[in-house]
């Protein structure tokens, strides 16, 4: 959805009025909500790509949260999902076959990507020492 559509512009106002008459606890919920319906005018994959990919780095911080090995399989995790969407076209080339799929990249694939990257590079150099909820983690 581009920023200067017309649905972007009706939508905007509304979910900005609804923010701001929810109680302070339920604010953070809505964002994430809103975020996530945004997001899903890119399409339903790109959506579930998104939730995949956070979902799984956050389980991975808590589920080993003593652990420095998972965070430096999770930084090679999301290395090889954003290369696989951002590059599989350029390897087939080369080794001689086609691309499969789609050749449309996920919308925000680098930016989340760095962003989870950067989560488990903090995790490992011991800056980030509690562990987010789920809600404050994906927003």
């Amino acid at each position: 959805m581009p920023f200067s559509s017309i649905n972007f512009l009706v939508l905007l106002p509304i979910l900005l009025v609804v923010y701001w008459v929810l109680p302070i606890t339920a604010k953070r919920v809505w964002l994430l909500v809103c975020s996530l319906i945004v997001y899903l005018a890119a399409g339903w994959s790109d959506l579930l790509l998104l939730v995949a990919v956070t979902g799984a780095n956050w389980l991975s911080s808590v589920l080993f949260s003593r652990s420095r090995l998972a965070p430096k399989l999770m930084i090679g995790a999301d290395i090889l999902v954003l290369g696989w969407f951002k590059y599989r076209y350029f390897v087939a080339g080369m080794i001689g076959g086609t691309g499969t799929g789609s050749l449309i990249i996920p919308l925000g694939i680098s930016f989340y990507t760095f962003q989870l990257i950067s989560y488990q590079v903090e995790l490992l150099r011991g800056v980030v020492t509690r562990r987010p909820t789920f809600f404050a983690f994906f927003l």
